[in-house]
């Protein structure tokens, strides 16, 4: 190993042991403090239904003769799931009305008053905390602290790969671009558009849920299939890149790369910070479409930049590093987005992403200026001519792209919209489970892709056929 991988290697080791530092007594903390914090919430809705019970009593009613108390009971243990056992007792603790099963041990009691008079309790309300949500708490916050450690640990790779090939000190937007070389453009490109593909996975476990959510306030009874309708912006969305990608290609290269990149950086911002204030379903999807708008702006703005470049011997490579900085993106995104939607709801995660793209628009301004074009109006000497509307006939009478598109490429597009960002939601959500587990689903996706990917690659250089492994 070089001294440069040495160096790396121990930052590395160096973050993960401050991590582990971090995160172990952090675990410890959240053990001992839960269960009495489930504990005392306990005893305020033992203390709710303990009012409600002695209103009753002080109307003249005996314990026993009190109607739908079980009922409400129900209802309260549906309402609060960490709620195992709850029970209302008489003055000698025989039990008349209970939801649930009791716990080992005994819970938190609170006295039913009697009446105006202070006289003795009438009874208690007992209530229990259940120790299996305690135990499904403990392991999401396990899972939530190491999913924190494998973003750290993946943003701290990035930035070294980022110094390492960026170059030294920033670049004023005005400088000549031609002044910077490929390699440390490429890598300072790098920067925004991993933080604008990481606003955008930051809401992939939300939008379903959310636009469900949606559908369900605008209509006591839709016609329409609320689950259904949850995969509307998700089609809006993916309609508006796809359709928009050979326009916005043409765009892109007559207005400048960065000047495109801009603009579909802030699109997006705004797209996502629209989501959280939309009040309804058609207002969701009309900031999605936008969000999208400017997801394929930014898209074939840095895909122009790779092609612009490179030389065609590099360009693989350099494609290679444009998806990785999508995957990185794809593994940090959805679990943080799916923790700030359960500690803060979801319209803070819309609002998060959009945040995050706000700093991707702040890193756009600190890339080089386009480079003069050459005399002749030629963008450089590698980069091809622009794709136009009228190249789409010639491409589908090319066999090799038709069987890549519609063998491959579109088959796992639609895997990739229809299982993981939309089924996966919606599966998880109506089998009760948080939002921050539905990012780590999305997450392990991303994983899977890091993994296999360099896998293939040099199955690929080896000689194993493309259609073998798009067929794996």
């Amino acid at each position: 190993m070089n001294a440069p991988g040495r160096a790396a290697a121990l930052l590395m080791l160096a973050v993960w042991l401050g991590l582990l530092g971090w995160a172990v007594p952090a675990r410890w903390g959240i053990e001992d403090s839960l269960r009495p914090q489930l504990e005392r919430q306990a005893a305020v809705l033992a203390g709710s239904v303990s009012r409600l019970v002695g209103t009753a009593l002080g109307h003249g009613l005996a314990l026993t003769e009190l109607r739908g108390v079980e009922a409400h009971l129900d209802d309260l243990r549906q309402r609060h799931p960490a709620l195992a056992y709850i029970a209302v007792k008489d003055r000698q603790g025989v039990g008349r009305y209970a939801s649930g099963v009791p716990e080992a041990g005994r819970g938190p009691e609170v006295p039913i008053p009697a009446g105006p008079q202070g006289d003795a309790p009438a009874g208690t309300v007992e209530v229990h905390v259940s120790a299996a949500y305690v135990q499904a708490s403990l392991r999401e916050s396990a899972l939530d602290l190491l999913v924190v450690l494998v973003v750290v640990a993946v943003l701290v790779r990035e930035l070294m790969q980022y110094v390492a090939q960026a170059g030294p000190g920033p670049v004023a937007p005005a400088a000549a671009g031609s002044a910077l070389p490929a390699g440390a453009r490429l890598a300072r490109l790098r920067v925004p558009l991993l933080l604008f593909m990481l606003s955008e996975e930051l809401t992939r476990a939300l939008v379903p849920g959310f636009a469900r959510e949606l559908a369900l306030q605008g209509s006591s009874a839709p016609s329409v299939s609320p689950d259904l309708l949850a995969g509307l912006p998700i089609v809006v969305f993916m309609a508006v890149v796809a359709l928009g990608q050979p326009v916005l290609a043409v765009w892109s290269e007559r207005t400048g790369r960065r000047r495109a990149l801009a603009w579909g950086v802030a699109l997006g911002g705004a797209g996502l910070v629209g989501a959280a204030t939309a009040s309804g379903l058609a207002g969701f999807v009309t900031w999605r479409a936008l969000a999208g708008l400017g997801w394929a702006m930014v898209f074939v703005a840095a895909q122009g930049t790779v092609v612009a470049h490179t030389t065609p011997s590099e360009r693989t490579r350099a494609f290679a590093g444009f998806v990785s900085a999508i995957l990185v993106a794809g593994v940090c995104g959805p679990p943080l987005g799916g923790m700030v939607a359960d500690h803060l709801g979801t319209r803070w995660g819309f609002v998060l992403a959009g945040s995050v793209a706000g700093l991707a628009l702040l890193a756009v301004r600190l890339l080089p200026a386009d480079p003069r074009p050459l005399p002749g109006g030629a963008p450089g000497p590698t980069a091809p001519p622009p794709l136009t509307h009228r190249a789409l006939p010639r491409l589908l009478r090319h066999r090799g792209f038709v069987q890549v598109t519609f063998g491959a490429a579109l088959p796992a597009k639609l895997l990739l919209a229809g299982l993981c960002f939309y089924l996966v939601p919606l599966v998880l959500a109506a089998q009760g489970a948080p939002a921050a587990a539905t990012g780590r689903a999305q997450m392990v996706y991303a994983l899977a892709l890091l993994a296999v990917m360099p896998l293939a690659t040099r199955a690929a250089e080896s000689g194993v056929s493309s259609a073998r492994l798009v067929g794996g």
